[in-house]
């Protein structure tokens, strides 16, 4: 008995069907190529950059061994300081100011911006009198600065410190000696001097007094400016004066005070202080008409015979020796 064929009418169904399939497959791709060949490309995913190695940064400042550096003295303004630092910060300003000059520019600007600042607060007294008069003395190292005689000029007016406004007075008239302050500032700062000289309570006018005979120089054949001469001598006779502004008085109107020292040196009710200053003045200029005065005070208390002992052998040995220099104390 022989087994029936297969139907027909199943395979051919299968095979269009499968024949569709693969057509649309193809027609799918097509399109899909076409949509895509007028786009952009994807965006590709980003690879991460490599690090970049780290560039050492500044060592850190030893602060248990500060070097003796302009690096350590900004840190000590800025922060205050320690011991250490404190004391390697004025090392280098002394260094600087025996040995070479501060560096004009960066170096220079802060010097003087810390000036004018007062410093950092946390200073004490004494050392920021230290560390400014070293400042100075570093500032002055180089050629003339009208900036720090400026600031000078403020500090001797108005510094909160007495000892800072002498200071600065002192480096006025070192200034002024090394003929660097001059025009219409060297005029500025003589009337700055010749107020502090008139202050009758002043604390710096003693010292004021002595800058303002000596501005044409500390030389004997240089007079001396009438007005500030005349200064000096009221501030001598003026027993509402402090005593030691009239012994600063009786000292810088030199040969001039001569009568004025005779006067006080004879007068009981003077400080002995002032008298023990005018006696030395007598023995710079005195003469032998004075060999009795200074022998009476000789012998009226110990320590007015410390200056009149003294001032006799000077007067004796001037007058013999008229070209022999005169070295006795000036108190």
């Amino acid at each position: 008995m022989s087994r029936p064929k297969p139907s027909s009418g199943i395979l051919a169904p299968s095979r269009w069907l499968l024949a569709g399939i693969v057509a649309l497959a193809v027609a799918v791709s097509v399109v899909l190529l076409i949509w895509n060949a007028g786009r952009p490309p994807p965006i590709q995913p980003r690879v991460a950059d490599k690090p970049v190695p780290e560039v050492p940064s500044a060592p850190t400042m030893d602060l248990e061994n500060p070097p003796e550096s302009y690096e350590t003295f900004r840190n000590t303004v800025a922060l205050g300081g320690d011991d250490r630092t404190r004391e390697a910060a004025i090392t280098w300003l002394d260094r600087v100011a025996r040995e070479s000059r501060v560096a004009p520019g960066e170096q220079e600007s802060f010097l003087l911006t810390m000036l004018e600042n007062g410093g950092n607060s946390s200073w004490s007294p004494g050392y920021r009198q230290h560390l400014f008069n070293s400042t100075f003395n570093a500032l002055r190292r180089g050629g003339p600065n009208e900036s720090l005689q400026r600031l000078l000029q403020k500090m001797a007016v108005g510094d909160s410190d007495r000892t800072l406004r002498l200071y600065a007075l002192q480096h006025i008239g070192l200034e002024r000696g090394s003929h660097r302050i001059k025009g219409e500032l060297a005029e500025e700062i003589h009337h700055t001097l010749s107020n502090l000289a008139a202050e009758p309570d002043g604390e710096v006018a003693g010292l004021a007094v002595a800058l303002l005979t000596a501005w044409n120089g500390n030389d004997a054949s240089i007079p001396v400016d009438e007005k500030d001469l005349q200064v000096a001598l009221d501030i001598a006779a003026d027993p509402k004066r402090s005593p030691d502004n009239r012994v600063t008085a009786i000292h810088a109107a030199g040969p001039a005070s001569l009568p004025l020292a005779r006067r006080i040196a004879g007068d009981s009710s003077e400080p002995i202080f002032v008298r023990k200053a005018a006696v030395a003045r007598i023995g710079f200029h005195g003469d032998a008409t004075d060999f009795g005065l200074l022998e009476k005070l000789r012998g009226e208390n110990s320590r007015l015979a410390q200056a009149a002992e003294p001032a006799l052998r000077s007067v004796r040995d001037r007058l013999a020796h008229p070209s022999a220099p005169q070295l006795i104390p000036i108190r």
